[in-house]
């Protein structure tokens, strides 16, 4: 406490007659001479998030564009203490300070920042309108997109249930997300790599249809898995294969690839 508010601690201690060694309960005021008040902070308000079957701190974080850590720390959480289906979590969402050009009205601008990286504005836009485009229709069952996605795992040669934890992971099953690295979908598929699926099997792929969009993530981890191994494969679909090649794993794409390999098993 007496760093927090740049006192010495002999100081804190003299100003209440307490020793080094005394406890100090919840609720006791402390007296803390010539502490100044920090000036207010623009605080974020927080959402509240249900947990579902399959979901993991990773994957609501990226859902809600916000850090993994901030997460955790909203919710006293270790990064290996484990979340069960129904369990209430809340996710920070920054705050957006006044600003008078703008009308009350007007919505913040869409997160930029996404597990630490900053995206160009062109790409925070071109995502905010695949993210309202999606919006505008039907949410899919998400039954029936796990079945599209063991279908389209077998047509492709992949293992079903390796498809099935990546989209559990990357969007609980959900089409309608999209991130702000314009991570599209289900398989949350960068369009440029869903262009690259589609010349694969030579059909052009739309990434707002949920047939395609899974298509393309299959496709991917498809050729992925045919290049090297699981894990390596794996940590190619999030972070890109050149770049796992070039710089090793990144601390969250470990995170990632741990993840998915055990929801892996709860697909069997």
């Amino acid at each position: 406490m007496a760093l927090r508010y740049r006192l010495k601690t002999a100081t804190v201690l003299r100003a209440n007659r307490l020793r080094a060694d005394d406890p100090i309960r919840p609720g006791r005021k402390l007296v803390l001479p010539g502490a100044r008040p920090r000036p207010a902070r623009p605080v974020g308000t927080t959402s509240a998030h249900v947990v579902r079957r399959g979901e993991t701190v990773t994957a609501i974080a990226r859902r809600y564009g916000v850090s993994v850590n901030a997460v955790l720390t909203v919710n006293h959480l270790q990064s290996r203490t484990a979340i069960h289906p129904g369990r209430r979590l809340l996710v920070p969402v920054p705050a957006v300070g006044p600003n008078p050009s703008r009308s009350r009205r007007s919505r913040p601008d869409p997160p930029s920042t996404f597990l630490g990286r900053t995206y160009p504005d062109a790409v925070v836009r071109a995502a905010a309108a695949n993210r309202a485009a999606l919006a505008r229709r039907p949410a899919t069952d998400r039954a029936q997109v796990r079945e599209l996605i063991r279908r389209t795992a077998h047509r492709y040669g992949v293992d079903p249930a390796l498809a099935l934890a990546v989209g559990s992971m990357e969007s609980g099953f959900d089409q309608r997300q999209v991130s702000p690295a314009n991570a599209i979908g289900v398989m949350q598929v960068l369009p440029s790599s869903g262009a690259w699926a589609g010349e694969v099997i030579d059909r052009r792929l739309d990434l707002l249809l949920t047939e395609d969009n899974v298509t393309a993530g299959v496709v991917l981890l498809a050729v992925l898995s045919r290049r090297t191994d699981e894990q390596t494969a794996l940590a190619g679909y999030y972070q890109g294969l050149s770049s796992v090649h070039r710089h090793g794993m990144f601390a969250d794409t470990r995170r990632y690839v741990a993840t998915v390999r055990t929801l892996k098993l709860r697909f069997r």
